[in-house]
């Protein structure tokens, strides 16, 4: 993970002059490093060959890391970290040794608030919601509206969304199709309009 890091990632860009080859070596050769503080110890020694680590890589560095091991997730019960905080917190032998090699933070608000149980029970509701992305498709004027009563409340909050933008899916399909048809009897009769005329013309 700290190797993703360092190469750069959606949450930190890479450190000048430090590709993808450079990012594997000074991984492999601080393999035995304690993680929590293996990246320090890369820029430190990048520092001493002049170059240059932006300001505050380090701590920012540490925080891109945590995000990928302790992102919310909804387990069907509760939104928690993808990994366990703590060793002791794990409820298996594969979980512990994931925990082991996660950065130890000790504050991860900056990912920001956990979506509460209604909204996630709204947002995985089976038939009204996977059925509205396809509406939203059609009708994009109509997205925010769905998105914010989605995340308002509950199920029923997301059923409501559904049935407010696709109550008009058919006649706003119908109205697609009336206009395919319409486009191609104007080409088909420009088409044979033309042809009778050139006819006409020859008979003369």
């Amino acid at each position: 993970m700290q190797f993703c890091v360092l190469c750069g990632c959606d949450y930190l860009p890479r450190i000048p002059n430090v590709g993808e080859v450079k990012a594997l070596d000074l991984v492999v050769k601080y393999n035995t490093t304690n993680a929590d503080i293996r990246i320090a110890a890369i820029c430190r020694e990048l520092a001493a060959k002049d170059v240059v680590i932006p300001e505050g890589y380090v701590d920012a560095a540490r925080r891109a890391e945590a995000v990928f091991f302790y992102h919310p997730i909804w387990d069907g019960e509760e939104c928690r970290p993808l990994m366990p905080r703590d060793d002791a917190d794990a409820a298996s032998a594969s979980a512990a040794a994931a925990a082991s090699v996660a950065p130890h933070v000790t504050d991860i608000s900056f990912l920001g608030v956990p979506p509460t149980a209604a909204v996630m029970a709204a947002l995985t509701a089976p038939a009204p919601l996977a059925t509205a992305g396809a509406v939203l498709a059609f009708q994009p004027h109509k997205a925010a509206a769905a998105r914010a009563a989605a995340s308002a409340a509950s199920a029923a909050a997301a059923s409501a969304a559904y049935d407010a933008v696709s109550g008009d899916m058919d006649a706003l399909m119908m109205a697609e199709v009336a206009e395919r048809r319409a486009k191609r009897r104007a080409k088909r009769n420009a088409a044979e309009a033309l042809g009778g005329s050139g006819g006409g013309g020859g008979a003369v």
